[in-house]
C-alpha cells in the first residue's frame, strides 16, 4: 500500500448561484486534463422552478419545467458552473449544428457558464490498496463500499493525460481464468473528453488481474431517428425511399449510450485517511 493525495469526495461539496437562487451538492467526480485545467462534477437534475424565489424561477405553481423533459448535469471550472446537456432527442439543427443526412454523430455536451460557482474540495492524504490488498477486502467483506474510491488514469492519442477521481459505484472481483484475481470497477456518472477536446457525460469500467489492465469510457451520441426505424423494420427499398425525406429535411436524432472509448490506462483502488 501507497500513501499520496485526492481531491476531497468525502466532504467535498459544490455551490451555485443564479439569478438569487442558490444550490448545494454532492461532487460526483473529478477530472484533471493535465496540470492545470480541473472539473468538478456534480449529480445529474432536472430542470426546476423555485417558486419562493425572487429570481426569474420563481412565481410558478410547478416545480419542474414539464417544457425541458430531459437530464441535465453541472460542472465546476474556474469559479464558474457549465451544464452538460443530456437530451434524448435532438430536432433543433441550431443548437447543435446541421446533422442532415447523418446517421451517427456527437456532441459536445458542455454548455458555456451560465453562472457562479464555489468549489469546496482541498485534496486530502489517502492510502491507495494494492491489488491483493483490494482484493482481499472485497472478498471477506471487510469494508463498506461508501468507503472506497477510484482513481482512474490515461493518455490520450494526442498524448493528453488525464486522471480522474470518482467513488466506487460497485465492483466486480473474482479469480481470473489464469490462476489470479480480477478487480473490475464500474462508475458513472464522470466526465470525459476526447481527443477533439469535446466534453461528454461517461460511464468508466476498468479491469485488471494485477499485471494486465483494461480501461475503457462509454458516452453517448446520436442517431438518425428515421434510420434506426427503417433499418429495423423496413426493406432497403423502403429505406432508399424515404431516407431523401425524413433524414434531409426533417432531421431527428435520438441519442443511444454506445460509444466505445477505450484508453490506454490504469485504476487504483483507494481510501481516505482518518
Amino acid at each position: 500500500m501507497t500513501t499520496g493525495n485526492a481531491p476531497d469526495l468525502k466532504s467535498g461539496f459544490i455551490r451555485n448561484e443564479s439569478d438569487g437562487n442558490s444550490w448545494t451538492t454532492e461532487i460526483q467526480s473529478v477530472l484533471r486534463c493535465g496540470p492545470d485545467e480541473v472539473y468538478h462534477l456534480s449529480h445529474e437534475c432536472r430542470f426546476e422552478n423555485v417558486p419562493f424565489s425572487k429570481g426569474y424561477l420563481g412565481g410558478k405553481g410547478e416545480l419542474f419545467q414539464k417544457g425541458k423533459p430531459f437530464e441535465f448535469l453541472t460542472c465546476s471550472r474556474d469559479d464558474k458552473f457549465h451544464q452538460l446537456v443530456v437530451m434524448d432527442f435532438m430536432y433543433k439543427t441550431e443548437l447543435f449544428g446541421d446533422f442532415t443526412g447523418k446517421d451517427v454523430f456527437c456532441v459536445d455536451h458542455l454548455s458555456p457558464p451560465t453562472g457562479v460557482s464555489h468549489v469546496q474540495c482541498a485534496d486530502r492524504s489517502v492510502t491507495y490498496l494494492d491489488h491483493d490488498a483490494a482484493f482481499e477486502l472485497l472478498n471477506s467483506n471487510a469494508t463498506c463500499m461508501r468507503d472506497l474510491f477510484v482513481e482512474v488514469t490515461w493518455t490520450q492519442d494526442d498524448d493528453s493525460q488525464y486522471v480522474l477521481h470518482a467513488p466506487s459505484r460497485y465492483i466486480n472481483f473474482g479469480p481470473s481464468n489464469d490462476g489470479k484475481n480480477f478487480i473490475q470497477p464500474i462508475i458513472g456518472q464522470v466526465m470525459y473528453r476526447d481527443h477533439h477536446g469535446a466534453f461528454f457525460p461517461a460511464y468508466v469500467g476498468a479491469a485488471s488481474d494485477g499485471e494486465d489492465w483494461i480501461v475503457e469510457f462509454m458516452t453517448p451520441q446520436f442517431r438518425n431517428a428515421y434510420s434506426m426505424t427503417l433499418n429495423n423494420y423496413g426493406t432497403q427499398d423502403l429505406l432508399d425511399q424515404l431516407k431523401p425525406l425524413f433524414m434531409d429535411q426533417i432531421p431527428l436524432a435520438v441519442r443511444t449510450m454506445d460509444r466505445l472509448m477505450p484508453v490506454d490506462g490504469r485504476f487504483r483502488i483507494f481510501t481516505y485517511d482518518e
